[in-house]
């Protein structure tokens, strides 16, 4: 037995997995059509109560297990990522604190599943609660388990999705749903200052687990900044003050729901915190006066509110909070064990309560008690309790109104200064007064046509002179024989070789012909070249269809088997080919890897997704689809940087002419003709870049040009040439990407555009991101380092710029392109930490943020052919129509606000190291409450599209078809795999980020 006893931490890990299982397969049979009749929902309660069951006796064992060996202590079972200097594990902590908390959490599992099977019996919603319930109990028990603060914040984040979905049971009612708006957010912003802490021990400490964290000795001004981050987190959670309001419309959910979660185990969440950390708050003592002031607080609060309540949920609630407050002052005067022991008697006392709470009035014949006759007297605290202190009042005059206010003025900045400057299409002047044709407005299209006629004049001037021109000295370094080539060239390998040898900055190659025994990178760009021409020739036959199909799998196959071919161990660029008369240079690392597999996979679903309802001309939009794969292919693969602008071009085209080629109305003309507007405008900049580097090469290599990026590292431009290029540069790819203030082309253009050809947008947007690591960065290394704080700055103005934008948006085409706008910032901001960890983060955000908001625009397109529309006010009813469609919305809008699971989680986590080693705690606090934003207006629309009350009869919709399971499904898959298995992304970015981030090490 006690040998048993011995091995039964090794399967602890069983706890938080039994539950998550029964969700999953409850699910599972909900998606196969399997939960119809009683029958179904006997299965349902009897998995979950299963798996309840198994967490409780396996706990119990646990317990059992302590009197003959002791407590267990922290067990690692798993590491799930590893980054720069520290590694995220999954790990279990079993000792006196965590075991007696789960214990009693598991029995009033069991004692609310048993109940809601009698209680829900023959709701329409039987189904959902039991797995929400089940993902509660998953993520609760890893919140009080987990023995580092990663895993703690993965369950800390589980509960709250849980908890918006319950207070959003009943999803028809406006109220119900308004609720659970405002309780998630109220509980967000307690997640950014968990995840500032968590950021900060990191960064301090190299470690998320818990004991050292417990056992950390630092500053004091440190310890009492990391402890802050902690206390909000847990105040949040545990609805102290100020963030209480939320608590009283919590009590929307069922009651079975209002047992568990506020009245038992989550709202005591916040308190199992401060239990966990109390030996590092115990280091600052101004911290813990402050949980004592803080608790007491809220209990004069709660206890004031709970004398004018007539309903027996409200008065249990302020009960609850009464006595939460209670506990939070015990810890701050260091009685621990006695919060302990007063956390689990209280949560028992309390479930009972609640689950007792709908026979209360079959119970008592007697009305509730009058408030008391002395507070009745006191008109002013009568009023004060009856409001419940204004706060929700408070709450809406210091935070909703100045946030609506200053969203109102960003959209009139917006409106009358951005638009302005940048222009708006079909309506040009002249841009000189003898040239009557050249038009333009704003500041971008005129700078266009300068630019354009500066291009003109410097051709005419340069090169067509006949004696020493440009054009001369190219014809003579084209010629391998010439001295000017001779002269250009240096032998930098010692072998006799002029070509193809490493350079500087520790940029190597390692050709093909040593990898794999056939050229895959231009398999990769004339595959998807071929297939367009095979199906543009086939016209509109099935046969043009499925071809165009079959390409984009084999693309996305050669991808699949060039990535696998990569050695992230060895830093040099691999698989490159090089011919030097055509300047084709190609060759991938593990970064340029993720990009290619997420164009080529993307690509595919796009050809699904055209498929998936019909589509006029299916024919020509795939081979022009696969036109656009061979631009993104060729940007990712070239080290020229003028192939890399002319694949720029031929992606830009591609686009071009889907949207003019299906545009049927004038809204949709003029977003094209702005997309084109800012395009050119971004591209003429590039190209001028490339012109410059290429020059001041020339000027330093006998007049022998060069945009090859290894040639190019080796001669870098200096002082004011190379803040030109990079200006030039950074600036050209900017409105690519789109970044503030030059995104004014992206909200028309998702608004008024082909939503087919949005998904290839989007991966054309990261594709920014990309030239901006491949060639700004290597090339313009000292432009970089003076100019960063700027960029930086704009991109967290960007930030919050555009979540206020999106927050005043009525159409939801409109308010995801805001959110693009909203977290390209955010990649920015990593991007620009000039960190290892902060470029690998960006890189894993590209790759979250084009899934998980291609998948959302191809919700969105489904929407719009079932409806005819994407207005938010117009929209209603959907979630019971296409429940499918409207989970994977919000599983993708999770996953942009990087909710665990999903790639976003561990990528905000490097970005939020990077931006604490670089810029410090402010900008940090910034991006997390940017973060806090995104999930305010994601999940806003999310509420008004999917779980608004129907108009009428609602929308007359379909169920959802099998090509869009697939397409959405696949989507998913790919996201939630890396999401949980982020490891091999990062062990395959990991050395190229040192590499790119080697360039600036201080």
């Amino acid at each position: 037995m006690i040998e048993l006893a011995r091995h039964l931490p090794e399967v602890a890990w069983l706890i938080p997995i039994l539950p998550l299982l029964a969700a999953l397969l409850v699910g599972v049979r909900g998606l196969l059509g399997l939960t119809q009749g009683d029958a179904a929902e006997r299965v349902t309660a009897i998995w979950v109560a299963l798996a309840c069951w198994g967490s409780l006796l396996l706990l119990l064992a646990l317990d059992v297990s302590v009197i003959w060996l002791g407590w267990p202590g922290q067990y690692h079972y798993a590491r799930w990522f590893a980054a720069d200097h520290w590694q995220g594990g999954f790990s279990l902590l079993l000792d006196r604190l965590s075991l007696p908390v789960a214990t009693t959490t598991a029995l009033i599992g069991v004692l609310v599943s048993r109940f809601s099977a009698n209680y829900l019996h023959r709701e329409a919603g039987f189904h959902r609660f039991f797995i929400i319930l089940a993902f509660f109990l998953s993520g609760i028990q890893c919140v009080l388990l987990s023995g580092n603060g990663l895993l703690a914040f993965v369950g800390w984040e589980m509960c709250g999705v849980a908890s918006f979905l319950l207070i959003a049971y009943a999803w028809q009612r406006p109220v119900a749903t308004g609720n659970a708006l405002f309780a998630f957010i109220s509980n967000r912003a307690g997640d950014a200052g968990l995840l500032f802490g968590l950021g900060l021990s990191a960064y301090w400490l190299g470690s998320f687990e818990w004991p050292v964290l417990l056992n950390a000795r630092l500053p004091l001004v440190d310890l009492r900044v990391l402890a802050l981050g902690f206390v909000v987190a847990a105040c949040a959670k545990s609805a102290q003050l100020p963030f209480s309001p939320w608590i009283a419309r919590a009590l929307e959910g069922p009651t079975p729901s209002s047992a568990i979660f506020y009245g038992a185990v989550l709202i005591h969440a916040g308190v199992f915190l401060m239990l966990r950390l109390h030996p590092l708050l115990s280091q600052v003592p101004d911290v813990m006066a402050g949980l004592i002031l803080i608790g007491l607080l809220t209990a004069v609060y709660a206890w004031g509110c709970s004398l004018v309540q007539t309903d027996v949920k409200s008065a249990l609630i302020f009960a609850t909070l009464f006595q939460v407050g209670l506990m939070f002052a015990a810890i701050g005067a260091g009685w621990t064990s006695l919060a302990t022991i007063h956390l689990c008697l209280h949560a028992a006392w309390r479930t009972w309560q609640f689950l007792l709470a709908p026979s209360w009035l079959a119970l008592t014949r007697e009305p509730p008690a009058p408030p008391p006759s002395w507070l009745r007297k006191r008109v002013l605290l009568y009023n004060a309790a009856v409001q419940r202190l204004w706060m929700d009042k408070l709450a809406g005059t210091l935070f909703a109104a100045p946030t609506l206010a200053i969203a109102r003025d960003v959209r009139a900045l917006e409106e009358k200064f951005i638009d302005r400057a940048i222009g708006e299409p079909g309506k040009g002047m002249a841009v000189q007064a003898d040239r009557p044709l050249v038009c333009a407005d704003g500041l971008a299209g005129r700078m266009l046509a300068l630019v354009a006629d500066g291009l003109q004049q410097m051709e005419n001037r340069l090169l067509l002179r006949t004696e020493d021109s440009v054009a001369q000295r190219l014809m003579l370094a084209a010629d391998p024989g010439s001295p000017a080539r001779a002269a250009a060239l240096f032998d930098d390998g010692g072998d006799g070789n002029l070509c193809g040898d490493p350079v500087i900055y520790g940029m190597t190659q390692i050709f093909w012909s040593q990898q794999v025994n056939l050229p895959v990178l231009a398999l990769l760009q004339l595959l998807p070249l071929l297939g367009a021409a095979v199906v543009f020739a086939l016209r509109e036959r099935w046969t043009a269809v499925l071809a165009g199909k079959l390409f984009a799998l084999a693309e996305l196959l050669l991808a699949i088997r060039a990535v696998t071919v990569i050695d992230p161990l060895n830093p040099a660029l691999q698989l490159a080919e090089q011919v030097d008369w055509l300047a084709y240079h190609v060759a991938v690392d593990g970064i340029s890897g993720v990009f290619l597999l997420l164009s080529t996979l993307l690509t595919l679903l796009m050809t699904l997704y055209g498929m998936s309802r019909g589509m006029i001309s299916p024919g020509r939009l795939f081979a022009v689809l696969l036109l656009a794969e061979a631009g993104l292919v060729g940007m990712l693969l070239t080290l020229n940087i003028a192939w890399f602008a002319a694949f720029s071009a031929l992606e830009l085209w591609a686009v071009m002419y889907l949207l003019r080629r299906w545009a049927s109305s004038r809204a949709e003309i003029q977003a094209l003709a702005r997309f084109v507007q800012y395009q050119g405008f971004g591209w003429a900049l590039f190209v001028a870049g490339c012109f410059v580097l290429g020059w001041g090469y020339a000027e330093a290599h006998g007049g022998r040009w060069s945009f090859d990026l290894l040639e190019l590292s080796g001669a870098l431009p200096a002082g004011k040439f190379q803040t030109a290029a990079f200006y030039l540069l950074f600036y050209g790819l900017a409105v690519r990407t789109p970044l503030f203030p030059l995104h004014g082309w992206l909200p028309n253009m998702a608004q008024h555009g082909l939503i087919a050809v949005a998904p290839a947008l989007m991966v054309g947007v990261k594709v920014g991101i990309y030239g901006m690591l491949r060639f700004v960065l290597p090339l313009t290394p000292d432009a970089v380092l003076t100019w960063q704080p700027y960029v930086v700055g704009f991109a967290m103005a960007g930030v919050f710029f555009t979540a206020a934008l999106a927050f005043l948006q009525t159409n939801l085409r409109r308010l995801l392109a805001f959110a693009v706008v909203s977290h390209t910032s955010l990649l920015i901001i990593g991007l620009f930490s000039l960190h290892e960890a902060g470029i690998q983060g960006s890189m894993l955000l590209a790759a979250n943020f084009g899934l998980a908001v291609t998948g959302m625009w191809f919700i969105v397109g489904f929407v719009f052919r079932r409806t005819g529309t994407t207005e938010l006010g117009e929209l209603s009813g959907l979630f019971e129509r296409i429940p499918f469609l409207a989970i994977a919305f919000l599983v993708f809008g999770l996953a942009i606000v990087g909710m665990p699971g999903t790639p976003g989680f561990d990528a905000a986590h490097l970005v939020l190291e990077a931006a604490i080693d670089r810029f410090g705690a402010l900008s940090t606090v910034a991006t997390a409450l940017g973060n806090v934003a995104a999930a305010g207006f994601l999940l806003w629309g999310f509420q008004r599209a999917f779980l608004s009350q129907a108009i009428g009869a609602g929308h007359d919709v379909d169920k959802t078809q099998p090509m869009e399971y697939a397409v959405c499904g696949v989507a998913l898959a790919a996201m939630l795999a890396i999401g949980f298995f982020t490891e091999p992304w990062l062990h395959l970015t990991e050395l190229a980020s040192q590499v790119a981030a080697g360039r600036f090490a201080r």
